[in-house]
């Protein structure tokens, strides 16, 4: 199979700010941004029975394009490529398929991408104290799975699954000022 998705949209971002009781416009926050994503993925898979054996095999190729453009700061512009491939196995031994015991043995690969709001680089007011500030120049995050189950009777299950992830996005507070009430909390 294959997959085409292409986003592309400008936001406008207009925020004002409270400068000596009146109300003015924040030139830091303030941005038109044009954001452009192109996802080409393929993918291929099967699955193979052999006596009490069930398996399957995938690979998906993914190749994206990400290029967010500020018309006023250029230092808040990031243009990302990347591609890789990922794979995905599974074993499904069938120890006694008419009472339900069998025993599965699973592997995958995958990515997770930085949704659009954590890359905006421009602070968005959270609540009175907190302001939200996104990072464009994040890349995506991978993950490594594997685990085995085994079911029995149809009914109980148990599993053991371990997880691994790279480049992991996570939240960074920082007072906006020392010993301040008001917290920046950035993507990274």
């Amino acid at each position: 199979g294959a997959k085409f998705n292409h986003t592309k949209f400008v936001s406008n971002i207009h925020t004002n700010k409270m400068e000596s009781g009146k109300w003015v416009l924040d030139t830091e926050n303030t941005d038109e941004y044009t954001y452009r994503e192109d996802i080409w993925a393929g993918y291929i898979n099967g699955t193979y029975n052999l006596s009490k054996w069930n398996l399957m095999a995938g690979l998906r190729y993914e190749l994206t394009s990400r290029d967010m453009t500020s018309k006023y700061f250029s230092s808040r512009t990031a243009k990302n490529n990347y591609n890789n491939f990922y794979p995905v196995l599974s074993a499904v031994y069938n120890i006694d398929k008419d009472k339900g015991h069998s025993l599965t043995l699973k592997y995958r690969y995958s990515i997770t991408r930085p949704d659009f709001s954590s890359l905006v680089p421009f602070s968005a007011k959270q609540n009175i104290f907190t302001n939200l500030i996104g990072n464009p120049l994040l890349k995506p995050s991978y993950s490594y799975s594997a685990g085995i189950d085994l079911l029995l009777f149809h009914a109980f299950y148990f599993g053991l699954d371990y997880t691994k992830k790279k480049d992991a996005v996570e939240l960074t507070i920082l007072p906006r000022e020392k010993n301040s009430l008001f917290i920046d909390v950035q993507f990274n």
